[in-house]
């Protein structure tokens, strides 16, 4: 995979990967409790990133189209090892980025808060672009 731009990050991100709310929308669910029973019951992917999930976006189309009883293709392990791959390369936690920095939670806030590094937020998950935590690792 090579590097990609920041907007090419953004977007292959809401490409390959739903919300909570937005996997509740699709598969028309009122409470989130019946989305956390699929992925406790493995029939859906529950990603955990900080204080919120992700899901594989195709799975849960696959789950919609089963529900209304539409055909739809298996989203095979490789293609959710790329898109796992993909997320991590490019992405990391808050806890990830204040163990990369060495620095404590509250400096790490306050660099969020000065703009100076910049987080993808997806309901409670927030990721971090792993290339703006590195270039700060490195004028250390």
């Amino acid at each position: 995979m090579k590097n990609l731009t920041k907007e090419k990050q953004i977007e292959l991100l809401h490409n390959y990967f739903l919300s909570t709310s937005e996997a509740m929308k699709v598969l028309e669910m009122k409470r989130r409790s019946g989305l956390t029973n699929l992925g406790v019951r493995g029939v859906v992917t529950q990603i955990k990133w900080d204080y919120g999930n992700l899901f594989f976006r195709e799975e849960i189309l696959k789950r919609a189209a089963l529900r209304k009883k539409e055909s739809y293709s298996r989203m095979d392990d490789a293609t959710k090892e790329e898109h796992l791959a993909f997320l991590h390369r490019y992405f990391v936690t808050r806890k990830e980025a204040i163990l990369l920095l060495r620095i404590s939670a509250s400096q790490f806030d306050y660099l969020v808060l000065s703009d100076k590094i910049k987080g993808v937020k997806k309901d409670g998950a927030i990721l971090y672009f792993r290339e703006e935590i590195n270039k700060f690792t490195e004028r250390e």
